[in-house]
């Protein structure tokens, strides 16, 4: 059986979302940054209930948290495992929820070998992501660095479209589509 956790809202108005300028020492770290949950803790918002198991638990999950009481929805934006901890935010559009930058496994990714041989020559590109649960076209950088690729949108992105891109298209052409089973996760 598990232990008992902390489960932690974060009010969206937190100063945990305008105290993280930092200088970064290159720029997969800022772009893992960007595509992390926040390091949240405890001072950063207030306990509200109990969790049995944290394993249990996805970000952007909205049921089997048991918190009510709420005028909006609760969701969870990040999870501490060292000390059991889970945070959760209030709304659909809380800042916990929302990510500038999505990251994947080059594996992910099946390359349009017409367009271009290697995924290295596709490096800070502009493109157009294609996803399945919208009808229109996102606006992203593209960056491959080491074992990844980093879609950097021009606006912040709902964390539930992270595993709903179909494509990426550039010029009107398909360069990468997402391997099939990817999304079934």
């Amino acid at each position: 059986m598990s232990k008992a956790g902390q489960i932690v809202e974060i009010p969206s108005e937190a100063s945990i979302y305008s105290r993280f300028e930092n200088h970064f020492h290159s720029l997969k770290a800022e772009l893992d940054f960007l595509a992390e949950a926040l390091p949240y803790n405890l001072f950063d918002g207030f306990l509200i209930g109990e969790h049995y198991g944290l394993d249990d638990f996805v970000i952007g999950q909205r049921k089997g948290i048991n918190v009510g009481g709420k005028d909006k929805p609760i969701y969870v934006i990040g999870k501490n495992q060292e000390y059991n901890q889970l945070f959760v935010g209030a709304g659909w559009e809380h800042p916990g929820l929302m990510r500038k930058v999505f990251r994947y496994a080059k594996s992910d990714f099946e390359l349009n070998a017409e367009f271009c041989q290697d995924l290295k020559n596709l490096n800070d590109t502009e493109v157009q992501v294609v996803f399945y649960n919208k009808n229109d076209l996102k606006l992203a950088e593209l960056f491959v660095l080491e074992d990844n690729v980093y879609l950097k949108f021009e606006n912040t992105m709902h964390v539930l479209d992270l595993n709903q891109v179909k494509n990426i298209i550039k010029n009107d052409q398909e360069i990468l589509k997402i391997k099939p089973n990817k999304n079934e996760n």
